[in-house]
């Protein structure tokens, strides 16, 4: 169900009416639509049943009109292609939208709870409104659950948006609780007992030296000394062992993000997946619904990082990243080593930013300076957008800054 560029109903406009049914009956929002052809179209949502359960949702872009006043009339085109990819790489391919008046979209989310989907909503309406206005109030955050469709249009009642991340947040605790039972401890395939820790870091923008969000950074640790495993042990775990840190990782940050993050909600957060989780289908599968999880706990977004990405070939590196594109606000690659010569092999991923932690023991300006300029020269070519990793302190913060470096984040505890 998708629509060409221009509005459907020009005229369609949301009112406050009471359903048919007398006093008894709750007041609704109807949208009204112009074309009864529109209607019909929708018919088969009110059959279904889809929204007798719930997971039929309008949202609005009035906030957007009513900001640019005279100019919308310009610019709506370029909204509504922005709007459309962004419900594109929000909800995939199992869910439906269609515009359906100059500034509303009905969205379908059959794989989805109510509460999920309404969340769900709730997080691509307030991303777009960010985009456009630099902000989101919860009263430009407007969201009708669909009630009835009927040859006059749509019936819905608003949602209560602190209600929608409360219930969302709950929600959140209980499967972040569950997973990090579920995924961590766990003994390798080797026979290894191993346990995953997370650690949040700061990541600042460094051109306004503002934090916009965290960044996971784990450690693999051996049970029960909490020794980290070395390179060597980490490079012989299996595809299933590597799995399960990925999802314990994203587990136990969701874990330190609601803890973070009880009065207010984080930016984005910046998520560590292994390229041999997300080449696989299956653990493609669970890495996404833990991103959807994480994507209520944030704001903005979710940012994935893909780790080992050294010498795997260009075409598969790039169907993986294509794969978790969706579900996602970036897509950055993280090097696992100082570059040595030139990354020609990760220019064609399209990948938005390299990252690099910086090595332990760096302790003087020359040692780290010499490791920053190494890594910049060689990731420059493939992305603008650099971010050093795990720095030690403000020093190390400003000649990153100095060096050109876009992003950095501080060690985590």
């Amino acid at each position: 169900m998708r629509t060409g560029r221009q509005p459907m109903f020009e005229d369609a406009k949301i009112e406050t009416v009471a359903e048919p049914g007398g006093a008894e009956q709750s007041s609704a929002s109807l949208l009204r639509l112009a074309s009864a052809d529109a209607v019909a179209t929708l018919d088969h949502l009110q059959a279904s049943g889809l929204v007798a359960q719930g997971r039929v949702n309008v949202i609005s872009l009035q906030a957007i009109a009513d900001q640019l006043g005279r100019r919308w009339d310009v610019r709506r085109d370029l909204v509504h292609d922005h709007v459309k990819r962004s419900l594109e790489r929000q909800f995939g391919g199992q869910s439906l939208f269609q515009q359906v008046s100059d500034t509303d979209y009905v969205i379908c989310q059959p794989e989805a709870s109510a509460l999920a989907g309404q969340a769900r909503c709730l997080n691509c309406l307030r991303e777009i409104l960010h985009h456009f206005l630099g902000a989101a109030q919860n009263a430009d955050l407007r969201i009708h659950a669909v009630t009835r469709i009927s040859p006059e249009g749509l019936y819905g009642e608003l949602l209560d948006i602190a209600a929608v991340e409360q219930a969302e947040l709950t929600e959140v605790e209980a499967v972040a609780a569950a997973a990090i039972d579920r995924w961590s401890p766990f003994v390798s395939s080797s026979g290894q007992r191993i346990r995953v820790s997370c650690a949040l870091e700061p990541v600042i923008l460094l051109r306004t030296s503002s934090k916009i969000g965290y960044r996971l950074a784990r450690k693999v640790l051996d049970m029960p000394s909490d020794r980290p495993l070395t390179a060597a042990e980490q490079r012989n775990l299996s595809r299933a062992d590597i799995q399960r840190i990925d999802c314990a990782t994203i587990a136990r940050g969701l874990d330190r993000v609601r803890a973070e993050g009880r009065q207010a909600r984080c930016s984005s957060l910046v998520v560590p997946v292994s390229y041999t989780t997300l080449s696989s289908r299956e653990g493609r599968a669970v890495i996404v619904e833990l991103f959807r999880r994480a994507q209520a706990a944030v704001r903005h977004g979710v940012i994935c990082e893909i780790r080992d990405i050294e010498g795997v070939p260009t075409g598969a590196l790039t169907a993986a990243a294509a794969a978790i594109r969706p579900f996602c606000i970036y897509v950055v690659g993280r090097l696992n080593e100082t570059p040595v010569g030139r990354l020609d092999g990760l220019r064609g991923v399209r990948l938005q930013a390299l990252i690099a932690d910086c090595p332990p023991g760096l302790a003087g300006d020359a040692d780290f300076t010499g490791w920053a300029r190494g890594v910049l020269a060689a990731s420059r070519p493939v992305s603008r957008s650099v971010m050093l990793c795990q720095l030690a302190s403000a020093r190390q913060l400003a000649i990153a800054a100095m060096l050109g470096a876009t992003h950095a984040s501080f060690r985590g505890a």
